[in-house]
């Protein structure tokens, strides 16, 4: 069951534009999918990137989805090798190509390194680069610089003491590394975001290890494109800090994360604005008995205006795990009382939270809630007049790989035909077990015996939709087997 809640302002319902572009959608298919990051193209279309275990039985492969300006599917691609492969990032120069940024372990060695792979405008793979340290790498973030650089930025494990270094790796735009950065600091010390800052220079925000409070302390650094530092602070009094996210905006950086206290080892919403000289501006952070993190922030509009993408658990929280809230604020501090929070029963991960052609925001991210439950993508867009998706019903469940990808036999198990309307053959390599049709709630809708290697199965009694087929055999194993379209 998805529960959603709204608090809007009164005076914004007054002010509803039909021709205003929301939707919430989920793109869900036969196994775990992650939604990481998005970007939108000059013609108001989509470019998401994640993860996905749907393009075959093995881990996982890096994905690059084009939506169109109302969020329907239009292609995916994959990439990677044999081993784990991530999306984090996506890019694109118009009439150039499109660049995926993560990390994969798909390598002789089997680590995990920085990841780049550059397409042409159909996601047609053109180029793909590996860049790491002899330990294990992970990639956080990235940006495209003024000059068509890319940096990707995250965490590294290659330490004398196991605990994490920053890690940075600049690409120029045919794949060239032109520059790695590793902090060599004691304790825990990780990038987790980037930031453009005009044409010469750009921000890293994350958390770092201080030896004199023993703690944690938030961490923002300016630099400029060869890697020469301008300065690098740290902020935060008591607990230990995260900047998870920054934005530039009127030569001030809007620095938002969370702090934890030892008194009750919760998150604690964490804000701070900074100016081009590194001094604070203004702090907050709010001691509550929720878990909350700030996670996203982004820009929109002409005037003094943010959205914060915000994870967390509490007593309004549904079912397990983190919830979501987008939220609407004003002079950085003050809530704008419009806002959505998508509830669902698992846990629920914001990916990238960004600015829309529109003057409104879009959302990607990862929820446990529809299909088979193991993880879909999720894909939220604010209208620009602060109005949300209608969500009255169940969110459109759409296909991550192509239909025709998924009616080819998967592992000695066929299904057809696909759409389908009264009947369905179902062909196993097994004459037992039990077969499930699970709606896109992850509700069982029939259960199916399995008596013989050809079933023919009436699925009239269904509704029209999106349904899964997952087989559960004597052995007690489970295996997703695919969708169908029920006309």
């Amino acid at each position: 069951m998805v529960k959603f809640f709204f608090i809007t302002d009164l005076l914004i319902l007054s002010f509803q534009v039909n021709a205003q572009i929301e939707f919430l959608k989920v793109y869900s298919d036969l196994g775990f999918e992650k939604g990481e990051g998005i970007t939108q193209l000059a013609d108001s279309s989509y470019l998401v990137t994640g993860s996905s275990t749907s393009f075959g039985q093995g881990p996982p492969q890096a994905f690059l989805m084009k939506l169109d300006s109302l969020g329907n599917h239009k292609w995916t691609k994959h990439y990677g090798g044999a081993e784990i492969n991530e999306g984090k990032r996506v890019f694109a120069i118009e009439n150039f190509g499109y660049y995926v940024g993560g990390n994969t372990n798909s390598n002789a060695l089997a680590d995990h390194n920085f990841y780049l792979v550059k397409t042409d405008e159909n996601g047609d793979p053109i180029f793909e680069k590996q860049v790491g340290t002899p330990g294990w790498d992970f990639v956080n973030d990235g940006i495209m610089l003024a000059d068509s650089s890319i940096i990707l930025t995250g965490e590294t494990y290659n330490t004398p003491d196991g605990m994490e270094d920053s890690y940075t790796v600049r690409f120029a735009k045919n794949g060239d590394t032109i520059w790695t950065s590793q902090s060599h600091k004691l304790g825990i010390d990780k990038i987790y975001a980037a930031e453009n800052v005009g044409d010469t220079a750009f921000a890293l925000a994350g958390t770092v290890w201080n030896a004199d409070s023993l703690s944690q302390k938030s961490f923002l650094g300016l630099y400029k494109y060869d890697n020469s530092v301008i300065w690098e602070k740290q902020y935060g009094i008591t607990g230990d800090f995260e900047i998870k996210d920054i934005e530039f905006w009127n030569d001030i950086f809007h620095c938002v994360g969370n702090r934890i206290l030892i008194v009750d080892s919760l998150k604690d919403e964490y804000v701070v604005r900074v100016n081009l000289f590194g001094d604070t501006l203004s702090g907050y952070s709010y001691i509550g008995s929720s878990d909350k993190s700030i996670n996203k922030i982004v820009k929109y509009g002409s005037s003094n205006k943010f959205y914060f993408g915000i994870s967390f658990i509490d007593q309004y929280s549904y079912g397990i795990g983190e919830d979501i809230f987008l939220a609407k604020y004003t002079n950085f501090f003050a809530y704008d009382y419009s806002g959505v929070q998508f509830k669902a029963g698992g846990q629920d991960d914001i990916g990238q939270l960004i600015k829309t052609n529109d003057g409104a925001a879009i959302m990607v991210g990862t929820n446990r809630s529809f299909g088979t439950q193991n993880a879909n993508v999720l894909v939220i867009k604010i209208g620009e007049n602060d109005t949300y998706p209608n969500t009255d019903t169940i969110p459109t469940i759409n296909s991550l790989v192509d239909i025709k990808s998924i009616q080819t036999p998967i592992n000695g198990f066929e299904f057809y035909p696909n759409p389908a309307n009264d009947l369905l053959n179902f062909k196993s390599e097994f004459n037992s077990g039990e077969l499930r049709i699970i709606d896109a709630m992850g509700q069982i809708c029939k259960t199916i015996s399995l008596h013989s290697k050809l079933e023919k199965i009436n699925i009239s009694n269904l509704n029209p939709g999106i349904y899964f087929l997952v087989l559960k055999t004597d052995n007690g194993e489970t295996l997703s087997l695919g969708r169908i379209s029920k006309h």
